[in-house]
């Protein structure tokens, strides 16, 4: 028992550290950019106003966690692994496009279907979406603290994905990912139902080859317990080509039955598509038939 205490404060000490110095991060990179900004005193009045709703900087988060540390916080829906919240799915929060280094250093309103969502900070895409779901399966199957860190093994990710590659590159595309879930920071407001706000995870480390993640209640408590929660086959979905079949397959898993015809210019804002405007509709329609083969139950047919 008395091993087992050291090694856990040698932990906390270790993923204080990192905190620390993420924190310190955050605060250097926004003082270079308010250096590079000449507010007016109308802009500094209007971004005092905003502050309520702007997502957190990581030493707002990191302190609300350490705040709920002492007790125990539970996953929500632990019994339900397959399911997941609607709003990120009915949104651009998690792109069609496959995984860049677009990062917002202003927070963006992103296009959402029923409730309201901000962005700052790297661009999330559907690969990091399929990251972030086995991270919080993980979470419910081992029924962990959420104001706690818990140890991942990257190559249990790259068996979940369905995929084979588990070499240095392959591990590290993973651990990209879980980087860009802790750097994000999002806000989301869901009228009448909840709102939640900071990034998804709040610590994302890496040491001596163990890496450890650790959930924001802040985020994932509102997002998990009040939004509706839909059931997705994620492997089916991963086995997709095309990111925008894969996004286009989560929406339409949240819909029993369309009760109007998309309108394709809502669709390609809705999704993230980012490409030539141009080129969408040629897009869509491969994505359309990629998901039709493969989930005719999902989409029976569809007409352009």
């Amino acid at each position: 028992m008395g091993v087992q205490m050291d090694m856990s404060e040698k932990l906390r000490l270790m993923l204080q550290e990192d905190e620390d110095f993420y924190a310190l991060e955050a605060l250097r990179l926004e003082e270079q950019r308010v250096l590079r900004s000449t507010p007016t005193p109308e802009a500094t009045s209007q971004s005092a106003s905003k502050s309520a709703t702007s997502p957190q900087t990581t030493s707002e988060v990191e302190s609300d966690v350490e705040l709920g540390s002492s007790c125990f916080i539970e996953v929500p829906c632990r019994t339900k692994t397959d399911h997941f919240p609607g709003f990120m799915s009915r949104s651009a929060l998690f792109r069609a496009a496959q995984t860049s280094n677009l990062v917002e250093d202003q927070p963006l309103q992103i296009p959402a279907q029923g409730c309201s969502i901000q962005v700052l900070g790297p661009r999330l895409s559907m690969r990091d979406k399929a990251v972030w779901e086995i991270a919080i399966q993980l979470a419910k199957e081992t029924s962990i603290d959420m104001s706690q860190p818990f140890e991942i093994s990257l190559r249990e990710f790259v068996r979940r994905l369905g995929e084979t590659d588990t070499s240095g590159a392959g591990l590290d595309s993973i651990w990209q990912c879980l980087r860009r879930l802790s750097l994000a920071r999002i806000s989301f407001d869901i009228k009448g139902q909840c709102t939640g706000h900071g990034s998804i995870f709040s610590t994302a480390i890496k040491r001596d080859g163990v890496c450890y993640v650790r959930l924001n209640p802040d985020f994932v408590a509102p997002a998990l317990a009040r939004d509706l929660q839909f059931k997705f086959d994620s492997p089916r979905r991963n086995s997709l080509a095309m990111p925008l079949a894969q996004w286009l397959h989560d929406f339409f898993s949240t819909h029993d039955q369309l009760k109007r015809d998309m309108d394709i210019k809502y669709l390609r804002n809705l999704c993230g598509y980012c490409g030539p405007k141009r080129n969408f509709p040629a897009k869509l329609k491969s994505a359309m038939t990629e998901l039709s083969n493969a989930a005719p139950g999902l989409i029976q047919s569809f007409e352009l």
